[in-house]
């Protein structure tokens, strides 16, 4: 049955995933910071986004281990278990190649998968992410850690509500329906606790090294006044390894369920969604 979730056997992990049955190449959605599949699934906050997705492609979505339906260990994954879960789920779902969407965090991943197994990776779309997030001596582009820091406590304090809304999407924070579904995606998705061991996992992850290798269709899109992931920061995508394109759209949200990413998606469905529909079908 479309929709219904099932699980994916990662080297003995349970990876909850989802499959939408459309017409149109494979199309793998890799979340961010949060996620649950019954907090997807028919919402209407969260279908601004996968029901323009789901109009072109066969759609599947998963949770990360340690997040919503799929097993929790403990701490967060590492980039290279994460790939192997996003294999176990694409094995399950009998997809042998889609384009993978990386969302914030789940950029990084798409990346190093899609240079790591061309062979599963039809294109890929990366929307308000990063190669790197954390500030380095080579990377002036990225975020203090204290900015990091911030983040934590700030979830930690106003967590059992919308915490965070305001840096995520602050055009929505007067918007009540966002802010009660936000809510409850944080509750079920992950904890305070696993949130802030994320914010630590964020000044890990460094993907800069794997851009090279890359070799197929990619799309980067961005908002230009994103104010969790800064344009300088998704702009270091080197041009010279890979067969990109560029799309950036007026904003300041991250979170592509806003009511103002869903005019603005609405909008240039012509162009950027347009763009996005070819960039997952290109991988011929």
């Amino acid at each position: 049955m479309s929709g219904e979730t099932r699980y994916a056997d990662s080297d003995g992990v349970s990876i909850a995933y989802q499959v939408r049955e459309g017409a149109g190449p494979d199309l793998l959605f890799v979340p961010g910071f949060v996620s649950h599949l019954e907090l997807q699934r028919g919402e209407p906050v969260a279908e601004r986004l996968f029901g323009p997705l789901s109009a072109f492609s066969r759609l599947i979505t998963f949770d990360k281990r340690e997040q919503g339906l799929s097993d929790r260990l403990g701490r967060p994954p590492t980039l290279e278990e994460s790939m192997r879960d996003v294999l176990a789920v694409l094995d399950a779902a009998g997809s042998e190649r889609a384009a993978l969407v990386g969302v914030s965090e789940g950029g990084p991943m798409s990346a190093l998968f899609a240079a790591t197994h061309p062979d599963r990776t039809r294109a890929l779309i990366l929307y308000g992410t990063y190669a790197r997030l954390v500030r380095a001596p080579d990377y002036p582009f990225g975020l203090p850690d204290a900015v990091l820091d911030r983040w934590g406590e700030l979830l930690r304090e106003k967590w059992g509500g919308p915490a965070g809304l305001e840096l995520w999407a602050p055009s929505s924070v007067d918007d009540p329906p966002v802010g009660d579904w936000w809510a409850r995606l944080l509750r079920r998705g992950t904890s305070p606790g696993g949130a802030v061991q994320l914010m630590d996992l964020y000044r890990e992850i460094d993907a800069r090294s794997v851009l090279p290798a890359i070799r197929v269709p990619t799309l980067v899109l961005h908002r230009a006044e994103d104010q969790m992931i800064r344009p300088p920061t998704v702009g270091t995508w080197p041009t010279t390894s890979l067969e990109r394109a560029m799309s950036s759209s007026p904003g300041e949200t991250t979170c592509r369920w806003s009511a103002t990413y869903a005019r603005s998606w609405m909008r240039s469905r012509t162009s950027c969604s347009a763009r996005a529909a070819r960039t997952a079908r290109s991988g011929c």
